[in-house]
C-alpha cells in the first residue's frame, strides 16, 4: 500500500476517533447540567396587538423574557380565574423594549399571559430555572 494512502487512512481514523470523543464529552456535560433537576421547558409566544394566551405552569422559578416594538404595552400574568399574579410591563414607551423577569410560581396550574399592545411582541417562558 502506498504511504500516501496509509497516512490518509490514519488521518481519517484519527478524525473519527476525535469526533466520537467530542460527542461523548458533550453528552456527559449536558446530562450533568440537569443532574437532580428536571430540564428546563422553554416556549416562545409571538403576536401583534392584543392577545391572551393560556399556559400550564409548574410550581417553581420561571423566567419571562419580553420583547416589544411599539409605543404602549401592558402585559400581565393571570391565574385561571383572571386574578393578576404578576405585572410584566405597564408603560408608555418611545422605543423598543427588552426585559427579563423571574417569577416564583406558587402552585401548578393554568395561567394566562394577557397582552394589550399596539405593536409586535414576543414572550419566552422558561420553567425550572435556578
Amino acid at each position: 500500500m502506498n504511504s500516501f494512502w496509509k497516512r490518509n487512512i490514519i488521518f481519517a481514523t484519527s478524525l473519527v476517533v476525535l469526533y466520537l470523543l467530542f460527542l461523548s464529552f458533550t453528552f456527559v456535560n449536558s446530562s450533568e447540567r440537569f443532574k437532580g433537576n428536571q430540564p428546563s421547558k422553554k416556549k416562545t409566544y409571538y403576536g401583534v396587538r392584543n392577545k391572551s394566551m393560556p399556559l400550564d405552569l409548574k410550581k417553581g422559578q420561571t423566567v419571562f423574557r419580553v420583547m416589544y416594538e411599539g409605543v404602549a404595552v401592558e402585559m400581565d400574568l393571570k391565574d385561571e380565574l383572571g386574578n393578576n399574579k404578576e405585572f410584566f410591563v405597564n408603560d408608555l414607551l418611545d422605543e423598543n423594549f427588552n426585559s427579563r423577569k423571574v417569577t416564583n410560581i406558587k402552585e401548578d396550574g393554568k395561567y394566562y399571559i394577557d397582552v394589550k399592545a399596539k405593536g409586535f411582541w414576543s414572550i419566552s417562558v422558561e420553567e425550572n430555572v435556578e
